[in-house]
């Protein structure tokens, strides 16, 4: 029992600290900048107190004093006016189903020009990796490939093969690497 329940009691711990670490606060905050995210909550427009502790983190590539400038019109592109009693027309408002849901339908539909800073953040949020298992299915392949009898192979056409392993979805020309080979 002490062999089992003392690794898997800290296993979970760091599991636990990881989670509720202070990056991770961070992505999740990031994710109300999406305006169809409902994550924990009904959606609504983000505000600024909802990426408190995002803004300072990433202020070395944003202009923090602009994102409150931003999240305005930003919210009033999905949302109509929410700090006026004029929203915006029935026929303006965006329905639920309709918001971009995630970070990427956010990103597409964001304009660097008008709001850079939000460009800039959920450039970000669309590019965090959410799990570790494509680095995971990457060592996983090398062990496969690495075998007794290729030991002798060279690094370069280890990579390759791992590549075409890896990424099978992209097409490869078998002509074009024969000519690239002789």
């Amino acid at each position: 029992r002490t062999n089992l329940y003392i690794p898997f009691l800290g296993h979970v711990i760091t599991q636990m600290t990881e989670r509720f670490s202070a990056e991770f606060e961070v992505v999740r905050q990031l994710s109300s900048l999406v305006p169809g995210f409902s994550g924990f909550s009904a959606v609504r427009p983000c505000q600024l107190n909802d990426i408190y502790e995002a803004v300072p983190f990433y202020s070395s590539i944003i202009d923090p004093d602009r994102v409150g400038n931003e999240l305005n019109p930003w919210n009033s592109k999905w949302f109509g006016d929410t700090h006026s009693s004029n929203p915006l027309p029935e026929s303006h408002i965006i329905q639920t189903a309709d918001l971009p849901a995630t970070a990427l339908d956010a990103l597409q539909q964001c304009n660097p020009h008008f709001y850079p800073n939000i460009h800039r953040l959920l450039t970000i949020l669309a590019t965090l990796p959410v799990t570790t298992a494509s680095a995971e299915r990457s060592f996983s392949t090398l062990r496969h490939l690495k075998t007794y009898l290729r030991s002798t192979m060279s690094s370069e056409r280890l990579t390759s093969i791992a590549l075409l392993n890896i990424h099978p979805d992209i097409p490869c020309a078998v002509e074009e690497v024969i000519n690239l080979c002789f």
